[in-house]
């Protein structure tokens, strides 16, 4: 049988292994870091702000988003997939609708990818991919009323997040459907529910 101090070696290197695999290059530090700050930045500036930054800093866009995948990736479900799924449903045939917020803008690449006719807008703050028209989502290119579902997935991040919903509901046709996923720890519901009837 190997001896104690044996043992207690053996143990220590592979710890030290096992720590150093879970240890990021100085590269991925960077970014995480880079995520954090401009995540940090949207939720404590207007989106007017946010939108002039992105504007003139658009590689910063991309940085977001790259660090915004890191984390869907540990998740159990991303919430556009479950807004996908149900929206892919024939009820929804000939609805015009607007991801608001969209990042790459998926929603709308896979109900195309189902439904190619479906008149669907992808609004972001920056551009990643060609069909994301970038705007700021409290003063949307949109018709009154034009709308039959309005969607914000993990979103309303800005401070005048209030006047995105009120931007939506405006551009929504009377009983248009809006689809809200935010983090719980963020928004308390009752609150929420209760600004959203006003």
């Amino acid at each position: 049988a190997p001896e104690p101090k044996k043992l207690i070696k053996r143990k220590a290197k592979k710890d030290r292994s096992e720590r150093s695999k879970k240890l990021r290059s100085p590269e991925e530090e960077l970014k995480s870091s880079r995520f954090r700050w401009l995540n940090e930045m949207l939720y404590t500036s207007d989106s007017k702000s946010s939108f002039r930054y992105f504007k003139q800093n658009e590689e910063c866009f991309r940085d977001y988003h790259d660090g915004f995948k890191n984390q869907v990736e540990k998740w159990p479900k991303n919430p556009v997939d479950i807004f996908i799924q149900e929206l892919k449903k024939d009820k929804y045939k000939g609805q015009a609708i607007a991801d608001l917020g969209c990042g790459e803008g998926n929603l709308e690449l896979n109900i195309k990818e189902y439904d190619p006719e479906r008149v669907i807008y992808s609004y972001d703050i920056g551009k990643i991919n060609p069909h994301v028209i970038q705007a700021d989502i409290a003063h949307l290119p949109l018709e009154e009323n034009s709308l039959d579902v309005a969607v914000f997935s993990l979103s309303l991040m800005s401070t005048n997040f209030v006047d995105h919903l009120v931007e939506a509901s405006n551009k929504l046709k009377q009983n248009g459907l809006l689809f809200v996923a935010e983090v719980s720890s963020r928004l308390e519901i009752n609150k929420f529910v209760s600004l959203l009837k006003e």
